[in-house]
This record gives structure tokens, C-alpha cells and sequence, in this order.
């Protein structure tokens, strides 16, 4: 089992190649129908304010997932966390498909579940898999092969729906679904084949020192600024990611296929960047890659609704998701910096429970605003402002930061 100092010095690793390519065919499958979920639970039956309170149940499972799978992940290693919370997320998937309350609601949780399990245990494995001078690297060359099929999944899902009313969501979704939830499932099979793992905690991992793990992003000083930042930037972008489908289709009465080539920009301009953002990550400090991403989300959301035209929309759109991105690389590098091996997916986890904390209330606040229909563009520009101010708030939190506590 190879330590960080002892493996190679290319960030091309096995693990990084193993989990880039499993992870291509993942995300694949989750973008057939992730862009349309919002959508999709207003077609079943669901209000706006509904629909809100779901997502908003989706980040409580997000914030219990990072808690207790970076410390499993420490504990009983990452590979095996992977694999378990690969199964996890293919039965989630398959639950989505079935109109039944209960499996809808359990589908939610599970899929943010299994979601934002992975991501410890991920970052963890990929930055313990190369040097510490190629962790970026690393991260940037692992976020564009996983999103390699993305734009292409987002393409077929929406030639395939062929539609702009939310009964065409309702009825063609769940053929998406289920087909997604069996390919997950090889996926979970070809990770336990193809990974090494690198590391599990001997002697037995105590609970009480994975509590502290999971607490040291606000216990720490080094930590501390760099996770309220990260609560201001999760807060700002769940008060109108999901929202975001839904003022296309409803207010600027965009088709199913013009949406799938907007969320198809996600996919194209990581794939394309996120290489180039890994080394920045690796050139420059990271906090410095951090504050100009974070920048760049807060005036291109506060433009969105502006102009009511589907073009400045896709373009906005666009310029968004490239440069937004950024910090992507960065951050998992910075986190994996300032961590010990024995507790890194702790640290991890706990960063990305703790930062997930604050957007908990903000789908259900975002559906509300909207649903007042107060201010302008039928009502969107109220959230879409609140998410501007709290973008722009942590950038400035990263800019003390970079100037203060951590240089780096």
C-alpha cells in the first residue's frame, strides 16, 4: 500500500483512471434525469413548494451522508465505502421510478445519500494515490473523465422526453431511471474489482476520534474561515439550482431539448477545464483559484433573470458552469493539505456535512420566494438576488482567508 510520498509522480494512478472511467458511466446515467428532477416531481403531482421541501430533505441526507461515510471510509477504507455506496445509490435511482410517496421520498434520501457518500472517500483515495505537489492534478484529471458522457447523456435524455409540458417528464422519466439504476450497478462491480486501496485504520478507528475528525474544519483555525465560506457558497447555489429547470420551462417556456443542451454546457466546459483548473490548483494557491470561481458564480447568477431571453440564459449559463467549476480541484487539494492520512476522510466528510449544512433551508426558502411572485421575472429575481449576496459574501471570506490564516 503505497503512502503519499511513495507513489508516483504522475497523477495518472490506477485509482484515479479506475474511478475517472467507473465514474463516467455513473454520471452518464444520473444526467439522463438529474436536470429534470425538479420537473419531473411538478409533472407526478408535486407544488413548487413541495418540490423545495424534497430537495431540502436531499441536503439533510447530504450533510448525515458526509458525517458518517468519511469516518467509515477512515475506519473500514475507501474502497470499500465506494462499492457500498455505489449499491446504495443504484437502488435509490430505481425508487425514483416508482410514483409511490414513500418510495419518491426515500428515493430522494438515498440518492443524495449515496451521492455525497462517495465524495470523501474519493477525495481521499485520489490525493492519497499520487504526491502532495499533484493533487490538483489529480482532481482536475478525475472530474473531466467523470464527466466525460455527461453532455452526451443530457442530449439523449432530452431528444428522448421531446417535450415542453411537465406531463412529458412524468410519463418518459422513469424508463431513464431504471435503466440508470442497472448500469450503477455494474459500475459498483467494476470498482470492487478494479481499485487499490489505500488505506484502513488499524487499531479500530474510535468513535470519539472520529467525531473530532469530522469537527475539525470548525474546530481549527486553518479550517475554520474556509468552511463558513463554503456554507455562504452551498447556501447561495441550493436557493436556486432547482430552480433554475423550472424558470426555463415555465417562464421562458423553453422545450426539453433546449434544456438538454443547457445542462449540457455543464458537462462539455468541465470536461474540457476541469484538467486546466487541476493545475492551476497545483500553480497557483488554491485559495486563490477558490475566489475567483466563487466570484464568477455570484455575478453570473445575479444576470440570470435580467434578460428575459433563453440565449442570454444559456449563454449566462454557460460562462457559470466553466468558471464556476473552478474550485473544484482546489478545494479537495487545500482539504487534503491541511489533513493527516488517518483522519483525511473524516476531515473531508465532515467539511462537506458541515458546509451542506446552511443549504438545507435554502431549496424550501427558494420554492417560497418564488411562489410569492414578488418583483420581477414572475417572481425569480427575489430568490436569484438572495443567492447573488451570498455568493459575493464568500468570495470575501476566501479573500481574507487567502491574506490571513492560510497563504496557501
Amino acid at each position: 500500500m503505497k503512502t503519499d510520498s511513495e507513489a508516483g509522480g504522475s497523477p495518472l494512478h490506477r485509482n484515479v483512471l479506475v474511478l475517472g472511467a467507473t465514474s463516467m458511466f455513473s454520471t452518464f446515467c444520473l444526467s439522463l434525469f438529474s436536470g429534470y428532477l425538479g420537473v419531473y416531481l411538478l409533472g407526478i403531482g408535486y407544488s413548487k413548494a413541495a418540490v423545495g421541501a424534497l430537495f431540502s430533505l436531499g441536503a439533510v441526507a447530504v450533510v448525515l451522508a458526509y458525517m458518517v461515510s468519511g469516518w467509515l471510509a477512515d475506519r473500514y477504507g475507501r474502497k470499500t465505502a465506494i462499492v457500498l455506496n455505489s449499491v446504495v445509490l443504484a437502488g435509490a435511482v430505481a425508487m425514483l421510478s416508482v410514483h409511490f410517496a414513500v418510495l419518491i421520498i426515500a428515493g430522494i434520501f438515498l440518492m443524495n445519500w449515496g451521492t455525497a457518500a462517495l465524495q470523501p472517500a474519493f477525495g481521499a483515495l485520489i490525493t492519497e494515490s499520487v504526491p502532495a505537489s499533484k493533487r490538483g492534478s489529480a482532481l482536475g484529471i478525475f472530474n473531466s473523465l467523470a464527466v466525460g458522457l455527461g453532455a452526451v447523456a443530457v442530449f439523449i435524455s432530452g431528444v428522448f422526453i421531446n417535450g415542453a409540458g411537465v406531463a412529458d417528464y412524468a410519463s418518459r422519466l422513469p424508463f431513464l431511471l431504471l435503466f440508470s439504476s442497472v448500469v450503477i450497478m455494474v459500475v459498483s462491480a467494476a470498482r470492487q474489482a478494479l481499485l487499490v486501496e489505500t488505506h484502513v485504520q488499524r487499531p479500530p478507528y474510535p468513535l470519539r476520534a472520529a467525531i473530532r475528525g469530522i469537527f475539525k474544519p470548525l474546530t481549527e483555525q486553518k479550517l475554520k474561515p474556509l468552511t463558513v465560506a463554503y456554507m455562504l457558497h452551498d447556501a447561495g447555489l441550493s436557493v436556486v439550482l432547482y430552480l433554475i429547470p423550472i424558470y426555463a420551462v415555465l417562464y421562458l417556456n423553453a422545450s426539453s431539448v433546449v434544456l438538454a443542451a443547457m445542462l449540457a454546457l455543464n458537462y462539455l466546459m468541465n470536461l474540457i477545464l476541469q484538467t486546466l483548473f487541476g493545475r492551476l490548483a497545483d500553480r497557483w494557491k488554491r485559495t486563490r483559484v477558490i475566489e475567483v470561481s466563487f466570484l464568477v458564480e455570484a455575478f453570473a447568477i445575479g444576470s440570470l433573470v435580467l434578460v428575459r431571453s433563453l440565449l442570454f440564459l444559456i449563454i449566462v449559463y454557460g460562462v457559470w458552469v466553466a468558471v464556476g467549476q473552478m474550485d473544484t480541484p482546489a478545494q479537495g487539494a487545500l482539504l487534503a493539505d491541511l489533513s493527516d492520512k488517518s483522519t483525511r476522510s473524516s476531515v473531508m466528510g465532515g467539511f462537506g456535512g458541515l458546509t451542506t449544512l446552511a443549504a438545507i433551508p435554502a431549496p424550501t426558502i427558494g420554492g417560497l420566494l418564488v411562489s410569492l411572485k414578488t418583483g420581477f421575472a414572475g417572481g425569480y429575481g427575489l430568490p436569484f438576488y438572495v443567492s447573488f449576496v451570498l455568493l459575493l459574501f464568500s468570495a470575501l471570506f476566501i479573500f481574507f482567508y487567502r491574506f490571513g490564516t492560510y497563504a496557501g
